[in-house]
């Protein structure tokens, strides 16, 4: 895994792993990034890029309720009142 992370790196650069990652659910998003930089990927530079520009920020990210796409809002029901 760790090494098609960092390949992905290489190729496509720390926005596409970012975006990759963002699909994922948060604490799962966070294990991949641990391992992977945990790794000991032979390739150092590449783990230090990993590391400086996809780890850290992900990791020191603040957690955000994620919002539900394309989601309809919802409207009080005619004749209801609120708070009773």
């Amino acid at each position: 895994m760790a090494g098609s992370v960092l390949e992905l790196l290489e190729i496509e650069g720390p926005d596409a792993v970012r975006e990759q990652l963002e699909e994922l659910p948060r604490s799962q998003r966070e294990d991949v990034v641990r391992a992977v930089r945990d790794s000991g990927y032979p390739a150092r530079e590449t783990l230090e890029d990993f590391r400086a520009l996809v780890a850290e920020p992900i990791l020191s990210a603040p957690s955000q309720p994620r919002t539900v796409r394309n989601a309809p809002r919802r409207r009080p029901r005619p004749g209801k009142r609120r708070g009773r």
